[in-house]
């Protein structure tokens, strides 16, 4: 990479290319609604031969685009509804529609069916009593705007949406085709009739392709649950129950030869269980028969027998670890076979309501079911069977003989026969004209209004969901939709695209990808100091009643640290050393055995393989790394909330002048005191190999080298004296933003917030460069407050605590950042939330 940038650009990179991003596109941003949607839009253009460039828009946004009218035109609009209802619709409202049409057909027509969307979302649904209100008052919308629009070249796709029946003041998901009586009537059709014919063809259009999905599924392997899932069942409509039991039985018949092969798997496994059960018991045998050995002897150097013992038993300790792994190979394997066996359980014993559960669920609002089988339809219907014509023509000279309207039918008749002889070119023409010029519409209207989200949200701050949604939406057009310019403003003059810096967008998504590739697996070093223990040291001039307190005090860390995800590595004497990854937590337990020693401490000794000596990276290291430093901090609490009382025994050699007044009151301790027992935390991740390397020391214990050992350690050296501090490194940092589900940059909303407040809150997620930046987590937050120049001899002077605000990083060839004073690491403090 060669474009410099800042630390803003660096944050935002690392926000652009997260989890966290991902979810908000996911949760608030409904992606896979708007995935599912776009297939949609896209199956409608191809069905239409529509021009793709207008689906090109829908198709370069990956979640819900926001839309927005200027302040003044919603103001106008909301008197303006009144008067649509009232059907008192003046002047100037169609003076203020024509600005507002024309304004937005210059930018692009592909923009009027977002206005209408935009409309049709925040008309006022107390202004319409009842589907029939809102098909007038949608009538009135749908002349108005014909009218303004007759003299524009309008395309297909936005002459659909100005189409009756236009519904307006009710989400479409309501209505049914019941509501649309009088729609139908001119093409011969009721609700039920049309229903009725459209079952018949489907019916007739299932049992068509029964026998494809049969003879794919028969040259489909299936050898379990997965198989099936990945079948192509969403290519069909759901079978009648004789398919279905037929589907089912072939899926069964598939599992039994399977079946043959799990049973012979089985029985290889039960042998090799056997071998293995024995080469245990030899194991076992030829060590306790050494051991037998040794107890055995009656005479020689006792000594040297207990020697020998311990030797055997750390053999036979070590011997045993190697088989642990041959066993756990074994278990793996057996349980893989396991699942496999009662898959094929399932698969022998399956039924066709099972087979059911395979498909996909149909949609509960009956128009788009209606739409989706149509379109599902469209190739049979070139060819009608004379079994189903039959059935049609029957159906309906029944319902022309019971209907007391016998006009009706006259649109689906032989117009040159006497009496009612069904036509079924017209019967199918007609259907097709239904469903294409009343029901596709709406569907299609029903689609664009599910890809977007108008702003700004309606908030009900009395709910706490409504509160935690809008929040998360704030972030999402903040962080994403905005600065890449899927934020739309309508008017009646000025762009609706925001002004966007595509070079900037560009470089922070060019060091999105990097930090990706390097950051997103790390393993994370954690060195803890003991504040004032060389204060204590000096004071207490007592090297017994020293280690008794410092190891009271490190028995509390380790119980903490046992309890995280941590690898703890050594006793400083005045801290300590964990590190984390991917393997951390399960290789501590593995190598080391600990003992509780007739005195009560703790001892451990170590069944290390060189093998084992490996660094996992792991997406969650610094989010491992920063609640264990948390853990530790609070643990530090306690212990001096604990044990402050004790100072005067602990050093008593002090004046009582000196320290206590009226006894001991922790607020009067000194601030030499006050230091005592809290912690100064480093933080600092990297790559294996690179940063850092897990092998035996020169003494044969397992320890740590690198770069990020040594920056731990002098970040541990912390800031404040007199409270605990946690600093960590941008690697640590990047590494927590990609792979946290769950953060936030400004403070959520409360119930005693208002709509102005959700506008400020957006504004300050958009200008984060010029305030203070801080991330916000569940219990913690960070912020960056310095720098550390690697390439600086003197150790002491290379940590400064202020960040230059125009400074300029790029990222060497080796992937570390640089500055113009050599190699740099930004530093975050974690601070504890309130």
């Amino acid at each position: 990479m060669t474009a410099s940038f800042d630390i803003f650009d660096l944050e935002t990179a690392a926000v652009m290319g997260s989890k966290f991003l991902f979810s908000l596109k996911e949760g608030a941003g409904e992606s896979e609604l708007y995935e599912t949607s776009k297939q949609t839009l896209s199956r409608y253009f191809e069905l239409r031969g529509l021009d793709t460039k207008k689906l090109d828009f829908f198709l370069e946004h990956k979640c819900k685009f926001i839309m927005e009218l200027n302040k003044e035109e919603r103001a106008y609009l909301r008197d303006m509804f009144t008067r649509l209802e009232e059907n008192k619709i003046n002047k100037e409202d169609i003076k203020f529609f024509n600005s507002l049409t024309e304004n937005i057909l210059e930018k692009g027509s592909h923009y009027f069916p977002l206005l209408l969307s935009l409309i049709m979302k925040i008309f006022p649904s107390e202004l319409v009593s009842g589907v029939k209100k809102s098909f007038e008052v949608g009538k009135r919308l749908s002349g108005l705007l014909n009218d303004i629009l007759k003299s524009k070249e309008l395309d297909n796709f936005t002459i659909l949406f100005l189409k009756e029946p236009l519904p307006i003041g009710i989400p479409l998901t309501n209505t049914s085709l019941d509501d649309f009586k009088k729609f139908l009537t001119p093409y011969g059709f009721t609700p039920d009739l049309l229903k009725q014919i459209h079952n018949i063809l489907r019916a007739n259009f299932t049992q068509r392709e029964s026998g494809d999905i049969i003879s794919l599924l028969k040259n489909t392997d299936i050898s379990g649950l997965d198989d099936l899932r990945n079948f192509n069942f969403y290519s069909f409509f759901i079978p009648e129950d004789d398919t279905l039991v037929r589907i089912a039985k072939i899926v069964s018949d598939k599992a039994s030869k399977v079946k043959q092969r799990l049973m012979q798997k089985d029985m290889e496994l039960d042998m090799k269980d056997v071998k293995v059960r024995e080469e245990t018991h030899q194991l076992l045998r030829k060590n306790v028969e050494k051991l037998q050995s040794l107890i055995d002897v009656k005479k020689g150097n006792l000594q040297e027998i207990l020697s020998n013992t311990q030797e055997q038993f750390t053999a036979l300790e070590k011997a045993i670890k190697l088989h642990i792994r041959h066993i756990q190979a074994h278990e793996h394997a057996s349980k893989s076979l396991k699942k496999a066996i009662d898959e094929n359980k399932i698969l022998l014993s399956i039924n066709l309501e099972d087979i059911k559960n395979f498909f996909p669920t149909p949609p509960l609002w009956e128009i788009e079911r209606l739409i989706k089988e149509f379109w599902h339809e469209l190739p049979y219907l070139e060819i009608i069977d004379p079994a189903c014509e039959r059935k049609i023509i029957k159906l309906l000279k029944k319902e022309e003989r019971l209907s007391s309207d016998k006009k009706l039918f006259l649109q689906l008749a032989h117009t040159e026969r006497r009496g009612f002889s069904p036509d079924i070119e017209r019967v199918i023409l007609n259907y097709r004209k239904v469903l294409e010029e009343i029901f596709e519409p709406l569907y299609i209207r029903e689609v664009i209004n599910r890809m977007i989200e108008i702003w700004p949200p309606n908030v009900d701050f009395g709910n706490p969901k409504s509160i935690i949604v809008t929040t998360r939406k704030l972030h999402l057009a903040g962080l994403d939709l905005l600065p890449k310019g899927h934020f739309y403003r309508f008017g009646i003059k000025g762009n609706i695209e925001p002004t966007i810096d595509r070079k900037l967008l560009e470089k922070r998504e060019q060091i999105s990808t990097f930090l990706r590739k390097g950051f997103s697996t790390l393993v994370s070093v954690l060195i803890y100091d003991i504040r004032g223990s060389s204060f204590m040291a000096h004071r207490l001039r007592n090297a017994k009643k020293e280690r008794s307190i410092r190891n009271k005090f490190q028995s509390t860390m380790l119980d903490t640290a046992t309890r995280g995800s941590s690898f703890i590595l050594k006793d400083t004497g005045d801290g300590g050393i964990l590190w984390f990854g991917g393997n951390s937590n399960k290789l501590y337990r593995n190598i080391y055995k600990c003992r509780e020693s007739e005195s009560g401490a703790i001892l451990r000794s170590s069944t290390a393989f060189e093998d084992e000596f490996i660094l996992t990276p792991h997406p969650k290291s610094a989010e491992m790394a920063i609640n264990a430093a948390l853990n530790l901090v609070q643990t530090a609490e306690d212990f001096v909330t604990e044990n402050y009382m004790n100072y005067r025994d602990w050093f008593e050699e002090i004046t009582e002048k000196e320290v206590f007044h009226d006894g001991i009151t922790y607020a009067l301790l000194p601030p030499k005191f006050k230091s005592l027992f809290r912690l100064g935390i480093g933080i600092a991740s990297g790559q294996p190999g690179k940063d850092i390397i897990f092998s035996p020391n020169a003494f044969g214990d397992p320890d740590l080298t690198g770069n990020i050992v040594d920056e731990s350690a002098l970040f541990s050296s912390g800031r404040s004296p007199e409270r605990s501090v946690i600093l960590i490194d941008h690697c640590t940092l990047i590494n927590l933003l990609l792979n946290s589900d769950q953060y936030l940059l400004i403070l959520p909303l409360t119930k005693e917030d208002s709509d102005e407040v959700v506008i400020d809150k957006l504004l300050t997620i958009l200008k984060r460069e010029e305030s203070e930046q801080e991330f916000i987590f569940d219990d913690f937050t960070v912020s960056p407050v310095g720098l550390y120049y690697i390439d600086y001899k003197d150790k002491e002077k290379s940590i400064e605590f202020k960040l230059w605000k125009n400074l300029k990083l790029e990222f060497n060839d080796k992937g570390d950042l640089s500055s113009k004073r050599g190699r740099v690491k930004i530093l975050y403090e974690v601070l504890v939330k309130e």
